[in-house]
């Protein structure tokens, strides 16, 4: 689970830091929690991806997001309407015979067919709970 773990932050830091422009835009920070199936996911990545600039990332540990990230760790996502993806995957075995498996649909890693949304707005407790589903 540590590996996965790992590799989720790395699939999100990537996506974080490969877009945007270099205005920072106005965040909020965003808690909630990712069920699948009706159980918390046990691991995983959620990304917020707003109309205009940089994405969000965050991490998912037992159903709960955490660390909500879009320039330094932990200061939100951007204000405004945001596309959202979940990825949660398992990784059996080590190096090269490590074989890599989604735990959920992949559909939801992709913004244009998730069909997750939220909007985030400025001075208020933003939750964000998704239940994913077949």
């Amino acid at each position: 689970m540590m590996r996965c773990r790992g590799t989720c932050i790395a699939i999100g830091l990537a996506l974080v830091l490969g877009c945007g422009g270099s205005d920072h835009a106005k965040l909020a920070a965003v808690s909630g929690t990712v069920t699948y199936k009706d159980q918390p996911l046990p691991t995983g990545m959620i990304v917020f991806y707003p109309e205009n600039g940089r994405s969000a990332a965050g991490e998912i540990v037992d159903g709960e997001i955490t660390n909500v990230t879009t320039y330094e760790p932990g200061d939100g996502a951007p204000v405004g309407p945001v596309k959202i993806t979940v990825t949660s995957i398992q990784v059996d075995g080590e190096g090269t015979q490590a074989k890599t498996k989604s735990l959920i649909p992949q559909k939801y890693a992709d913004p244009s067919k998730s069909g997750l949304t939220a909007t985030v707005n400025a001075g208020e407790k933003n939750v964000v709970d998704l239940n994913l589903t077949d």
